[in-house]
Formats: structure tokens, C-alpha cells, sequence
């Protein structure tokens, strides 16, 4: 306690008077970059009877018992200083008063000795006044508009984001966006019988992890028919999503909220934030009661669902009847189910469309036959090897003329295609081959196709824009797997004969 600010403090007359001390995670970020942001703490001293700050302050450590006495008396003897805010002037002049509040036991402990200048201290549920106060201070130093937490929502109780934030985590460390990318829809039913809704698992690229759920097929074909979400101009589409990164994202209520009940959070680059997106505003919006119950139900159940349904090389099995989960109580004894979606549009997510590798004629083979040495020349330059050496110049042709053959078929089967369709294609197949170069083991065999994507995360990190530059190298990996998997049948039914 500084000595000189506590005896100015004394000399202050005392005046009937209640003040309200606030000690606590300020309503801003500080840093650098995403990984070093920190909350500082924020002490205010606020005259109920006034509505003004009377002191404010920054730290980036808890404060000590002394630096909050310490606060209180500048409030005393210099009412202001150093605010800065526009939150109002006329402090009121310099005087003790007979009361100041707190919402927090420790911070009312800390302040006992403010007893000596006859001042009485104790703990009340934070006035409306004050949390006012916070939100406007919010938008003043973030420079955001405040955004409320999800315990403001009607009907949204803490056993209720309790479980959101369990599944949430659980979801995350079960990892489905390993499994399935977001070209593979999941339909929702909840409860079932009711029309369904589309889930897509994001994350498989590497990048964006979450969920999103859509209203519809129809909106859901929308986003993937290539408009993407920035050309959505229907105010009236929107989608629910479960979105993880870092906490910056998050409203500053809803990291209060989780770290005073401990809800599990999983990384720190994992946290969750739930939300309805209106792609035509670009808006965050807060959700619902019943869209709580909804993500929460589908973040539960859909790892399990994946899991079970799914083959032994991580294709959905289509066809099956739905799956039903039953729900605990708390989601008013209902059921959800779910099953794969087959949506119109979705399966020219990725470009090309599947090849018809079985119905591959005789014309097919010979516009294959056509290609040269100079087109294959042409399509391996650039990539890093010695041309000097035999053989990695031959392992280069060979690469080069394979995926060649695949780019032929490609243009063949999707006639009418113009030009910047194929270059995109073959763009990305230049890609694969020079990364397989690069990172495969020697000597090279096209069999390295049939296997999972391989050398993604470099991929991710040397090549791509962004996740769906990702999702098209892994889904052109794939068929190209196809590939070489009917040249080995086409090569068994030669051996039969």
C-alpha cells in the first residue's frame, strides 16, 4: 500500500457514496500474432451513484492486494487520472466512500484494509450498470462491436453448454476430419422424421477444422457448386457451425464463461466457436436454443457414425438405413439420426468429375497411344530432378507419362469443358508429380497412387492457397489410385487369359 496515497486519502471528507471495484480479464487481446495473444487484467473503480469511472487501469499479472488498495486510493485522491476513455467528466472531486462493492471473494479479501478510511467493503452479483460499463469498454479498447456469449441466449442453461463444450472437445480428439472431407455430407434428422439437415465435417485439408450445418440440399449444393460462400447473396441462407481456432475468436463472455465452470477445451488453437454464419452479410450471429441442441447432438454423434460407416479405405458406405442415437435427457429424450447424403451438384465438388475407368474403349486407348516424348518433355519441366541422369530422367518420364494418360482420360470423359477447366487439372497433376519426386522414396512406382494421399501436409505448406487447394490434390490422389487399380485388373485379366 503506498503510504503517501493512503495519507491523502485520510485527509479526503467522506461522503454516503457506493463505488463498485472491478479486478478481471480485460475485454481485449494483446500481442503480436494469434499463437502469443494475451488477456491483460483490467482494475476500475466506478461511482454507482455518479455513473462515472472514477480509476482504470492495465496489467498484464493478477494484480496484488496492494496494487488494487493502491487503485482505489488513486480513485480517491485523484479521480481520472490517466482515463483517457470519453467515458464523461465532473468525477465528482476528491472524497472517500462509505462503500465499495465487488463481485469476487478474493478481490473483497484484498481490500479489507480499506476498513482503516472507514470504508466498508462487500461482494454483490456485478450491477447492470457496470456490465454496461464493460461492454462499452469492450468496443472501446478491442475496437469490435460487442458480441454476447452464449449464456445470454433464452432457455440456454450452463448443464446445457456444459455438454456442447464436452462433445466439442470430444469431437476433436476423435478426429473424423481424418477420415472424410467435406465432398462427403452427412443428412441429420433431429428428431427423426423431421426433414433433414446436411452436416459437413471440415478439416480434412489440414487447415480449418469444425462442422457446419446446413438447412437444406439445395443450399448445401449452392456453396459447393463452385459460388463458394462469398458468392452467396441470399440474406436468407445461412448455416450453423462449430468452428475451432484460437480464443481471439471468441466472444469475451463465452472465455469468461468457460474458464469459470472449466469447460474442457482440447488445444489452444482449439477452441471452439458456435455460431450461425449469413454468408451474404459476412455476419456472426448468435444462435438459438434449439440450434445448440442441434450442433451439440450432431458433434456427439457424428465421430461414432464416421467411425462405424465408413470403409476399409475410408470411403462411405453408401446405402445403408439410417442410424438412430439415442440422447441423454437433457436433450429433451429424443433421438437423433444419420445417414450419408447424396446431393445433386456435390459430385462435381472436386474437379474432375470420377472417371468411367470401366467403360474405357478402344478409341479411349488409342487417344492415350497418341502422346510423345516432346508433350510428356513439356509437362515434367520444372520439376526438380537431373536431367543429366539416366535414371531419375527416366523415373520423371514415367511419372510424367502416367499422369498424362490420366489428364487424356480426364479431357476425354468431360467433353465441352473449356480450357481453364483442364489447366486447373493439370496443374494440380504437376503438383503431384513434382511432390512425389521430391518426397518418395526410390525407385518410383505408380503403385504409390492406390495408398492414402501422401505428402499433403507438405503440399499444404509449399503449394495451396487454402483448404480446398488441399482437398483437390487428395481427391485427384485418389483417382489416380482408381487408375492404377484398373491397369492391375486390366493387367490380372491378361494373366487369366
Amino acid at each position: 500500500m503506498d503510504k503517501k496515497l493512503l495519507d491523502k486519502a485520510k485527509k479526503a471528507k467522506q461522503k454516503a457514496s457506493t463505488w463498485y471495484l472491478v479486478c478481471e480479464l480485460a475485454p481485449t487481446w494483446v500481442g503480436e500474432d494469434e499463437g502469443s495473444l494475451k488477456r491483460p487484467f483490467i482494475i476500475l473503480v466506478s461511482d454507482l451513484d455518479k455513473d462515472l469511472i472514477r480509476y482504470i487501469s492495465i496489467a498484464e499479472k493478477p494484480p496484488t492486494a496492494d496494487e488494487l488498495i493502491n487503485g482505489v486510493l488513486q480513485a480517491i485522491v485523484s479521480p481520472g487520472k490517466g482515463i483517457g476513455l470519453g467515458f464523461g467528466l465532473g468525477l465528482g472531486g476528491k472524497f472517500r466512500p462509505t462503500t465499495i462493492q465487488t463481485n469476487d471473494g478474493a478481490v473483497l479479501e484484498k481490500i479489507r484494509p480499506l476498513s482503516e478510511l472507514g470504508i466498508q467493503s462487500e461482494q454483490v452479483v456485478k450491477p447492470a450498470l457496470i456490465v454496461d460499463m464493460l461492454r462499452s469498454l469492450e468496443q472501446h479498447l478491442s475496437g469490435r462491436e460487442y458480441r454476447p456469449g452464449l449464456m445470454s441466449i433464452p432457455k440456454v442453461t450452463q448443464p446445457m453448454l456444459h455438454e456442447l463444450y464436452t462433445v466439442a472437445a470430444e469431437f476433436f480428439d476423435l478426429e473424423p476430419f481424418d477420415i472424410i472431407s467435406d465432398s462427403e455430407p452427412i443428412a441429420i434428422q433431429f428428431p427423426p422424421g423431421t426433414p433433414p439437415k446436411y452436416a459437413v465435417v471440415m478439416g480434412y485439408g489440414g487447415e480449418e477444422y469444425g462442422l457446419a450445418i446446413y438447412n437444406s440440399a439445395d443450399e448445401l449444393a449452392l456453396v459447393y457448386s463452385g459460388v463458394g460462400p462469398e458468392g452467396v447473396k441470399d440474406e436468407s441462407i445461412f448455416w450453423l457451425a462449430a468452428l475451432y481456432d484460437y480464443p481471439h475468436y471468441l466472444p469475451f463472455e463465452d472465455l469468461d464463461a468457460i474458464a469459470a465452470h472449466e469447460w474442457p477445451i482440447v488445444a489452444e488453437d482449439a477452441y471452439p466457436f458456435f455460431t450461425r454464419l449469413r454468408p451474404a452479410s459476412g455476419d456472426f450471429e448468435l444462435l438459438t436454443e434449439a440450434e445448440i441442441r442441434l450442433l451439440a447432438a450432431a458433434l456427439r454423434t457424428i465421430p461414432q457414425f464416421v467411425e462405424d460407416n465408413v470403409d476399409e479405405e475410408d470411403y462411405p458406405i453408401m446405402g445403408i438405413e439410417d442410424v438412430v442415437y439415442e440422447l441423454p435427457p437433457m436433450y429433451g429424450d429424443q433421438a437423433i439420426a444419420l445417414n450419408w447424403a447424396v446431393i445433386e451438384g456435390m459430385e462435381n465438388r472436386y474437379d474432375p468429375a470420377l472417371l468411367d475407368l470401366d467403360e474405357m474403349d478402344d478409341e479411349t486407348a488409342s487417344e492415350m497411344a497418341a502422346m510423345g516424348m516432346a508433350a510428356i518433355d513439356d509437362f515434367i519441366e520444372g520439376w526438380d530432378f537431373d536431367e543429366e541422369d539416366e535414371e531419375a530422367y527416366g523415373e520423371a518420364m514415367g511419372l510424367g507419362a502416367f499422369l498424362l494418360t490420366y489428364l487424356q482420360m480426364a479431357e476425354i470423359k468431360n467433353q465441352g469443358q473449356d480450357e481453364d477447366y483442364f489447366e486447373f487439372v493439370a496443374d494440380i497433376c504437376w503438383e503431384i508429380g513434382g511432390m512425389v519426386l521430391d518426397y518418395a522414396e526410390r525407385p518410383l512406382d505408380i503403385q504409390i497412387f492406390t495408398g492414402p494421399p501422401l505428402f499433403v501436409e507438405e503440399y499444404a505448406e509449399e503449394v495451396a492457397e487454402d483448404d480446398e487447394d488441399v482437398a483437390n490434390y487428395r481427391h485427384i490422389w485418389e483417382q489416380l489410385g482408381q487408375m492404377v487399380q484398373f491397369i492391375n485388373e486390366m493387367a490380372s485379366d491378361d494373366d487369366s487369359d
